[in-house]
């Protein structure tokens, strides 16, 4: 979790909004996607004797084999995607997420298509990078590896990773991003690199935060429903509290939904020959 994120202080809220109508209240750790702070504030809860867990697991298997499994507190992975028989999770469909998007791009007309986001051992980003090689390959456009850009989820990491995907000798024409702040960032260094959205490139977010519809372009961007992730989430940890050893694990799969905006549109031959 990156409570910088919007993404996150929306699930965040919708937990919070879920356990306050409730009678519990919520403490909250940012492990900014560092493995070793993640497993800092598992233990600092686990001595804490809280009544469970939220997670939004960085490694699934080392989070549930290291700690979680050993402390008998419920626990609801967010987000995790592996398989888990030992844990109820509550999660977006990002492989259909990122087809969707990448579909969307060929459907425009690009066959250079980018792919820009954190690294691929974080679960949404494994499987979103799963939906976006789906498209291609469907598509008979092949993988190049020099598309992907593994540089991060935050907003520096979004503009270096875009220069470094338009500075290759054949240059991407589109991109997907795996969250909107990335996104926007990379307008930025588009820009500079004397393009434009979407008559130059066409770029596509993730999350559909607000800012994503204030920008100039609007983004293009693949919608998820933040709050309801982390209500929906609550929800189940609170009933697997109350219920104690009969309660039953659940998996909840929600589905993402493309939201066509300003920042994407059909490519001309006249765009893709320029730098």
């Amino acid at each position: 979790m990156d409570i910088t994120n919007p993404f996150y202080t929306d699930l965040a809220r919708g937990a919070e909004d879920c356990a306050h109508e409730r009678g519990y209240s919520v403490i909250l750790g940012d492990s900014d996607a560092d493995l070793n702070r993640e497993a800092f504030y598992l233990e600092v809860f686990k001595n804490r004797h809280v009544d469970g867990i939220l997670i939004t697991p960085i490694n699934c298997e080392a989070v549930i084999n290291s700690i979680l499994e050993e402390s008998n507190i419920p626990y609801v992975l967010i987000d995790a995607h592996e398989a888990c028989d030992t844990a109820s999770s509550v999660t977006v469909d990002h492989v259909e997420g990122a087809y969707q998007a990448v579909r969307h791009l060929i459907s425009l007309g690009h066959k250079q298509i980018g792919f820009l986001g954190g690294a691929a051992q974080i679960p949404p980003v494994k499987m979103m990078l799963i939906g976006y090689r789906k498209a291609l390959n469907e598509a008979g456009i092949k993988y190049n590896s020099d598309w992907v850009s593994e540089e991060g989820c935050d907003f520096e990491s979004g503009y270096l990773g875009m220069h470094k995907l338009l500075d290759q000798p054949e240059h991407v024409t589109a991109a997907l991003c795996t969250g909107d702040l990335t996104a926007i960032a990379a307008m930025k260094a588009i820009n500079e690199h004397g393009l434009s959205i979407p008559q130059d490139f066409s770029l596509v977010g993730y999350d559909d935060i607000p800012l994503a519809a204030r920008v100039n372009p609007p983004l293009t961007t693949i919608a998820q429903n933040k709050y309801d992730l982390g209500r929906i989430s609550a929800r189940i940890l609170i009933h697997e509290i109350i219920s104690g050893a009969d309660s039953i694990h659940q998996t909840v799969v929600l589905r993402p939904k493309l939201k066509i905006r300003e920042s994407t549109s059909l490519l001309e031959e006249s765009s893709s020959a320029k730098r």
